[in-house]
């Protein structure tokens, strides 16, 4: 992996090290998780568009204080203790994640490989099914949640721009795009549109995968499907 740490590895380290401390945590504590923590990081950030997550040489960017870079990566740091069982230690980095960027992404939720967000706080995202090989863009105050126990299947690729909420039973394929503010409740099957609007008088409009990737912060490239 050709890392770009930011300002340098050491106070990329140092900075996380502080966060911990947070939560009563050390760097021994985290260390089994740290290098799987930072090679999926390296690998997602790796699709991303974003100018913050290209170093001024062209590599893959990790950043000490920022926020997008932070919630993603202590969410991995989540994810991965989840994953080992480790529920007490999952839980406090959930919760360093929600403390420190407001952000709630609880660790038993698998986003996929190509997730991105920007200015997310505010941002709760709840028990969607996630299609690990498509896309999910989320913005401040953003919400996925539950409609009487029924939660989202996003199986295409989704952008939430500011304070868009997604609930209940609503399948998302193809490329859909949520407008500033929308707001969806048991929609159904939603393909390649964009969306207006709150429920129930959503405006639903059709859209291209080019008109998707104009607002999209993911390399086309790296993520075409037939």
């Amino acid at each position: 992996m050709n890392i770009a740490y930011l300002p340098s590895k050491e106070a990329f380290t140092e900075f996380y090290v502080c966060l911990l401390r947070n939560v009563g945590l050390t760097f021994s504590d985290v260390s089994p998780l740290w290098m799987p923590a930072v090679e999926r990081t390296y690998h997602r950030f790796a699709n991303i568009k974003n100018k913050y997550y290209m170093s001024d040489d062209g590599r893959v960017a990790l950043r000490a204080a920022h926020i997008g870079h932070s919630v993603l990566f202590i969410y991995e740091l989540s994810r991965l203790a989840y994953a080992a069982k480790d529920h007490y230690l999952a839980d406090r980095l959930f919760f360093l994640n929600n403390a420190i960027n407001g952000v709630n992404i609880l660790p038993s939720i698998d986003l996929p490989l190509r997730s991105f967000c920007d200015h997310p706080n505010g941002a709760i995202i709840g028990r969607a099914n996630f299609n690990s090989c498509r896309s999910f863009s989320f913005s401040n105050q953003c919400t996925i949640g539950n409609s009487n126990n029924v939660y989202p299947t996003i199986s295409g690729d989704l952008v939430m721009l500011p304070g868009c909420v997604l609930l209940g039973d609503t399948v998302i394929e193809g490329y859909v795009i949520m407008s500033n503010g929308c707001k969806i409740r048991n929609a159904g099957r939603l393909k390649n549109c964009i969306v207006y609007g709150e429920y129930p008088n959503n405006v639903i409009r059709e859209i291209s995968s080019e008109k998707f990737y104009e607002v999209a912060s993911f390399k086309q490239e790296l993520n075409e499907r037939a």
